[in-house]
């Protein structure tokens, strides 16, 4: 699997403006995607901390990462792609 954890010195903002950007994506679900992808602290989180994080199960954690990525795939998602389409890719690296 491909670390999603960017080189020191460079940051993860990409990532970030993009999830803030998407106004289709519920807050508790940027708040899952960023901490499994890292962007809240530099380094991904794994399921269970996640979980831990927003008090749910590891299953709700992985169902989120689910309901994302079919939002990111369905086709109104694309009037965002440049955003979409660098999170889908980062998202499929958690699998």
């Amino acid at each position: 699997m491909t670390s999603l954890t960017a080189p020191r010195g460079e940051g993860l903002g990409r990532f970030d403006h993009a999830l803030v950007e998407l106004p289709f994506l519920a807050e508790r679900e940027k708040q899952v995607i960023s901490a499994r992808l890292g962007l809240d602290r530099g380094a991904p989180r794994s399921c269970t901390e996640t979980a831990r994080m927003v008090h749910t199960s590891r299953d709700a954690v992985r169902r989120v990462e689910i309901i994302v990525g079919c939002k990111l795939r369905h086709p109104s998602a694309g009037a965002w792609e440049p955003k979409v389409s660098r999170l889908r890719d980062a998202l499929h690296g958690l699998s």
